[in-house]
């Protein structure tokens, strides 16, 4: 899902995530809490020497950390880009956290390109005379200054169907340009 927000020749959009299945989710948590219990076990029960054990334990915890995470963004998951004439900043929203902002100042160049899903090694322009198939999935991608910023939200043909009523408003901060899709 695409939300969008424009003030003053300011694009807010949020990328959102669409929720996996709840069961999903709680075997995601089952299989943490269970990592949780076993390091716990390993590093205060376990026979082996200590540091044989601390480095189970601690593996054990990024793998947790990473299942969490996943969690987070599996639930509550949106990639942000705040778009202006001043800079261009991304950063991934996990609910409870926020990911680093990456800024880049002052862009120059800024063009708007799609992949299809089924085709992932072809970059196309986005434009209002794409023609689009409502059983296959697609991902957004922005361009500042020749580098290619491809988003990991898949969207459906409504979603982007919604998106491409923003491109008035990207024309307004950024004259298109030509740019040779990879």
């Amino acid at each position: 899902m695409i939300y969008s927000e424009i003030n003053n020749n300011n694009i807010l959009l949020e990328l959102r995530v669409a929720p996996v299945y709840i069961l999903y989710r709680v075997l995601i948590l089952l299989l943490a809490l269970l990592c949780t219990i076993l390091s716990i076990g390993i590093l205060f029960l376990g026979n082996s020497n200590l540091l044989g054990r601390v480095l189970v334990a601690v593996a054990l915890g990024f793998f947790v950390a990473f299942l969490f995470k996943s969690l987070l963004w599996n639930t509550y998951g949106k990639e942000v880009y705040e778009i202006s004439k001043s800079e261009f900043t991304s950063y991934n929203d996990y609910g409870w956290y926020k990911d680093k902002k990456k800024t880049i100042p002052l862009p120059q160049n800024f063009e708007l390109f799609y992949i299809d899903t089924e085709f992932p090694n072809t970059t196309l322009p986005l434009n209002d005379l794409i023609q689009l198939h409502h059983k296959r999935d697609y991902k957004l991608v922005f361009s500042v200054d020749g580098t290619l910023r491809e988003s990991v939200v898949e969207h459906k043909e409504q979603d982007i169907k919604q998106f491409l009523m923003l491109l008035p408003e990207f024309r307004k901060i950024y004259q298109p340009v030509n740019l040779t899709p990879v």
